[in-house]
């Protein structure tokens, strides 16, 4: 019954390690553009609203 419950633990621990990578890659570069008032796509930064064209 431990070895059921610790290869559950494992791929529960694997599951989440992977998804926590592709946060890591995938949240950055929608972060910007969702959250920006004003998102520079050139120069990759947050520009406040009042520089926004």
């Amino acid at each position: 019954m431990e070895i059921i419950v610790f290869r559950k633990w494992w791929f529960w621990l694997v599951i989440i390690l992977i998804l926590i990578f592709l946060i890591v890659i995938f949240y950055p570069k929608s972060l910007p553009e969702s959250m920006c008032p004003c998102w520079d796509g050139i120069r990759n930064e947050c520009l406040p609203q009042s520089a926004c064209v």
